[in-house]
C-alpha cells in the first residue's frame, strides 16, 4: 500500500506518501511524492526500487540510550516560551543541512520551510524545550515525543557549539534518535552522549520527472 502523508503534502504542497508495498506502484501517478524506507540489508527492495526509478537520497542511523549509559548531567531543559520562537524558528529555517529533504531535488527549495513548520507543529503540541546555559538567552532546543514507554528525539538544534550534547545528557532513558548517516557532527554527538548505534535504513524519494 502507499500510505498518505498529510503533514508532508500540507507544508509542500505535493501529494506525498510513504510506498509500504512494491505491488501498489502501479498506483502511484496520482502521487506527487514518494518516499520508501529499506532496511540496509534488503538489497531485494532497494534494487527494485532503483529499478522504478526510485533516487537515492540518503541512510539513517538509528541510536538507542538505555538506562545503565546515561549520566545525567543535570542540565534545565525548560518548556520554549512564545519570546523563545523567533530565535528557534530562525535556526531551523537555515540549519540541517544534512537532513534527507535537503537531498531531495523536488523538496530541496522547501526544506527551510519544512523544520520551521516542524517547529510551529511541535510547539502546538508544547513538545519543544530549550536549554539556557544560565542565561536568557536559548542556545539550544530539542522536539521530542513518546512512544512505547522510549522517548524519541525529533529534531535537536544547537544554536551555540557544544549545546546538543548537554541537551542529550538532560533527556531520561531510554532514549531513540535518528539522523543521516552522512552527518558525522550529528552521529559525534550522539556517540558522545553515551548512544549506541541500533539499525540503519535507505531513504529513497520518486516524483514525477526526477
Amino acid at each position: 500500500m502507499i500510505e498518505d502523508r498529510p503533514w508532508d503534502t500540507e507544508v509542500t504542497g505535493y501529494r506525498c506518501g510513504t510506498v509500504v508495498n512494491l505491488a501498489d506502484l502501479r498506483h502511484r501517478a496520482v502521487w506527487q511524492h514518494l518516499v520508501a524506507f529499506s532496511d540496509a540489508d534488503d538489497w531485494t527492495r532497494i534494487r527494485s526500487l532503483e529499478a522504478e526509478g526510485f533516487r537515492l537520497v540518503g541512510c539513517r542511523v538509528e541510536y538507542v540510550r538505555d538506562g545503565w549509559r546515561w549520566t545525567n548531567e543535570h542540565v534545565p531543559l525548560e518548556g520554549a516560551i512564545d519570546e523563545d520562537y523567533p530565535a528557534i524558528e530562525y535556526h531551523a529555517e537555515r540549519a540541517f543541512t544534512g537532513s534527507r529533504f535537503h537531498a531531495d531535488l523536488l523538496l530541496a527549495p522547501k526544506a527551510g520551510e519544512i523544520h520551521r513548520r516542524w517547529i510551529a507543529s511541535a510547539r502546538k503540541r508544547g513538545d519543544v524545550r530549550v536549554f539556557r546555559a544560565g542565561g536568557a538567552d536559548v542556545v539550544g532546543y530539542v522536539v521530542t515525543s513518546h512512544r512505547d514507554d522510549t522517548t524519541r528525539v525529533d529534531l535537536i538544534g544547537a544554536i551555540k557549539r557544544g549545546a546538543g550534547q548537554h541537551m542529550l545528557n538532560a533527556i531520561g532513558c531510554p532514549v531513540r534518535a535518528k539522523t543521516q548517516a552522512s552527518n558525522r557532527a550529528a552521529c559525534r554527538m550522539y556517540e558522545r552522549a553515551g548512544f549506541l548505534l541500533d539499525g540503519a535504513d535507505v531513504v529513497h524519494t520518486w516524483s514525477p520527472g526526477t
